[in-house]
């Protein structure tokens, strides 16, 4: 399998959170997919200095016309008015300009105010995207043209994905091995940088089946695996204490410890989650089937426990979409 190609075009006054949140995640990518990844780091010099005030030496020289990198990332900086007023910074915008242009259909992705260099370019034309929630106005005067998400981790656009802020770099990364790979290889990655709260750009807050994740009990992250990969399922103590090989009265004791809920309340949201998803979705053909299809034995239940937990009936949150 030819590796793939991961370059970070980073420019002075680099965050190194910006860097290093992805470089890590793909440095552990390539620790499982031993020889499928290939990282190169350059700039238009071989030496800068971020904005915390480590040196980054040793950096490649901006790469040849006829190199295509299977995913650039263009990394933040330090924000100011005039961030591409220094010659390096111009060089490196003018390499990304005739990089894009070369490669129209090449992936490119920024971390936080790295959009600006993708606007500066070009690349942010009639496009969605975001950026670090302090700087959208200024993303909108940058490129007017483009629609800018406020509320958003990170925008997949065509070939262009754009992060928010800082740590959100990372949550951009592991979304694109999901995607390249598989999501298994992206959750095992994260939990490895022990970020068991993985967040999915299309939302503005962490989902109920991350939400519970912030622990580091291997076990009861397994039984959550199993039981957020099918909640609609009637799971049995047996079923649950063959998963983790815990006796189920002490698997319930440290799942309450871990998350704060038992393991029925942790089933009964996800499965109302599954069921806001596909109303969301227009892919319920009614109650009684939408009860069914999450997991309750009947819609009388099904009424009950959403009400319980949202304080009104589901034809009110149907009425919102």
């Amino acid at each position: 399998m030819t590796p793939l190609k991961i370059g970070f075009l980073l420019f002075p006054d680099t965050h190194l959170l910006d860097l290093s949140g992805p470089a890590q995640a793909l440095r552990t990518l390539g620790d499982h997919r031993p020889g499928q990844v290939e990282l190169a780091f350059f700039s238009s010099v071989p030496s800068i200095a971020s904005y915390q005030g480590v040196t980054l030496s040793g950096l490649a020289p901006l790469p040849a016309d006829d190199i295509v990198f299977d995913l650039l990332i263009v990394n933040g900086s330090k924000y100011k008015d005039d961030m591409i007023s220094d010659k390096e910074s111009q060089q490196g915008l003018r390499w990304l300009q005739n990089y894009a242009q070369r490669h129209p259909q090449a992936a490119i992705a920024s971390v936080c105010t790295g959009a600006f260099y993708l606007a500066q370019a070009g690349l942010l034309r009639n496009r969605h995207c975001t950026t670090h929630h302090g700087h959208v106005d200024s993303l909108r005067l940058a490129e007017p043209s483009a629609t800018i998400l406020e509320n958003r981790l990170y925008v997949c656009d065509g070939p262009i994905i754009t992060s928010a802020g800082v740590t959100t770099g990372t949550d951009m990364i592991l979304a694109w091995i999901a995607q390249t790979f598989d999501d298994d290889l992206a959750q095992l990655i994260a939990r490895e940088l022990v970020i068991y709260a993985r967040r999915d750009g299309e939302q503005a807050q962490i989902s109920e089946r991350r939400r519970y994740r912030n622990h580091l009990d291997q076990k009861v992250h397994r039984l959550q695996d199993r039981i957020s990969a099918a909640p609609e399922l009637p799971w049995t103590a047996g079923q649950l204490e063959r998963e983790v090989n815990l006796g189920y009265r002490q698997l319930t004791r440290r799942f309450r410890l871990a998350t704060g809920v038992s393991i029925k309340q942790y089933q009964l949201i996800l499965r109302l989650e599954v069921a806001q998803q596909l109303i969301r979705e227009g892919r319920h053909a009614n109650i009684e089937r939408l009860a069914e299809t999450v997991g309750f034995q009947s819609a009388h239940a099904f009424r009950k426990a959403w009400k319980n937990r949202f304080g009104a009936p589901p034809s009110a949150y149907e009425g919102k979409e």
